[in-house]
């Protein structure tokens, strides 16, 4: 009886695994629907000022209260007299009018918990004031976590205890909290360090550094196919590609039209599976196409967006903006889609701002893909000098890059 599993039998764990990376698991979510979030404050922030700068005003044309939720999750729904609510990176802003005392919050995660002000010595909600609550998520909440590793033969742990390692990917469900992971390999130098599961999906790639790395180079065989070996002359990858593109610290490489990567020690981090490939003017990521569509990967060869968009282009602010069905969204320097394809436009970026619209509205971010500007404008222009020129309710009007009013005798300086 062999210990290796044949090649098909491999290629259909290793689907299935990679099918069960797309669904989040919740473990007993049933049971952590049915706790308490824990309330680890709620206060009044007299140093923010964004309900003034960026006013919302309730049905009465008075400005309103905002109201600041930091929670690990992304379903809370709000009970009680909002006027607006914007979702963030586990965190929520619900603007309410001046006078409030009460909000209800749901999710699917706890029991819904109903704030009563006065319990924590907040008489009422004033106008134009910033509050904010601190929540903490029941812990008995798992998702799974996804550990993929160079070599692929390496061991992996978490809290210590053994994963199975299928083809480079282990997968354990953890806790929402605080973990631990160990990768080690004989040959390599291991790698220790803390994670942390909210509550999403964790995904992380791992790459050994190698003790005394040799690094290969690449040579054509008797069969006229290219292969790689080190600098004594042992064949490190057998000759069976057809060309080979030295791009930096890795190669690309082809066979039968198709396109994969192999780093500098021969090691082949992604397989040909790609109809072609881009360097990307940001630096350590590819711009990758299969079957008419576009993703990224990265220099581990980890894609760190599927091939799903329709366009991928590149920013003056080494990001990049990627397109479907139409629709803008922002990938970040590391590749990853830090706003989604929801957005009617992304613009170019200046001075380190870019504009952005969404549902009709528009408003500005930055690099990082946080919206520094609220979307509240009808029309932007981009900035110059500091200063953008915003259209609202049919007039103009000029701010800076903290949303604040200027006056609008500096227009000049956007010529």
């Amino acid at each position: 009886m062999t210990h290796k599993l044949h090649n098909k039998n491999r290629q259909l764990i290793l689907s299935l695994l990679l099918t069960l990376m797309m669904i989040p698991l919740t473990g007993r979510a049933q049971g952590a629907a049915n706790e308490r979030v824990k309330v680890d404050a709620v206060y009044l922030d007299p140093n923010d000022l964004t309900a003034q700068r960026n006013p919302v005003k309730d049905l009465n044309g008075d400005p309103t209260a905002l109201i600041i939720i930091n929670v690990m999750t992304d379903d809370l729904t709000f009970a009680g007299d909002t006027v607006k609510v914007n979702k963030g990176v586990n965190e929520y802003r619900v603007y309410m009018p001046g006078g409030t005392k009460y909000l209800t919050i749901a999710s699917s995660k706890f029991k819904p918990h109903r704030f009563y002000f006065p319990d924590y010595n907040i008489s009422q909600l004033d106008p134009g004031c910033v509050y904010k609550i601190d929540l903490t998520m029941p812990s008995t909440q798992t998702y799974i976590v996804t550990i993929r590793v160079l070599p692929v033969e390496a061991t992996v742990l978490i809290d210590d205890k053994k994963v199975d390692n299928v083809d480079g990917v282990a997968m354990k469900l953890c806790e929402i909290g605080k973990h631990t992971y160990t990768v080690e390999a004989p040959g390599y130098e291991s790698a220790t360090n803390q994670f942390t599961v909210t509550d999403k999906k964790v995904v992380m790639n791992v790459r050994l550094k190698a003790v005394g790395a040799v690094k290969v180079s690449p040579f054509r065989g008797p069969n006229g196919k290219m292969g790689f070996r080190d600098q004594n002359n042992k064949t490190v990858v057998k000759p069976e590609f057809d060309k080979v593109m030295p791009s930096g610290n890795l190669f690309w490489v082809t066979k039968a039209g198709k396109f994969g990567m192999v780093d500098e020690q021969g090691t082949i981090l992604a397989k040909c599976t790609y109809d072609n490939v881009l360097t990307s003017k940001v630096g350590g990521l590819f711009i990758v196409s299969k079957d008419g569509k576009y993703g990224v990967v990265n220099s581990t060869g980890w894609e760190t967006i599927p091939c799903m968009l329709d366009k991928i282009s590149t920013t003056s602010a080494d990001v990049m903006v990627g397109v479907m069905d139409g629709l803008f969204g922002l990938i970040s320097r590391d590749g990853n889609l830090v706003i989604p394809c929801v957005n009617e436009e992304i613009t170019d970026f200046h001075d380190g701002l870019a504009g952005i619209r969404r549902d009709g509205k528009c408003g500005f971010i930055n690099t990082d893909g946080d919206v520094v500007i609220d979307l509240i404008y009808d029309g932007v222009s981009h900035f110059s000098g500091g200063i953008a020129r915003v259209m609202r309710d049919g007039g103009q009007e000029y701010i800076d890059k903290q949303g604040k009013p200027v006056d609008p005798r500096i227009s000049h300086m956007l010529e």
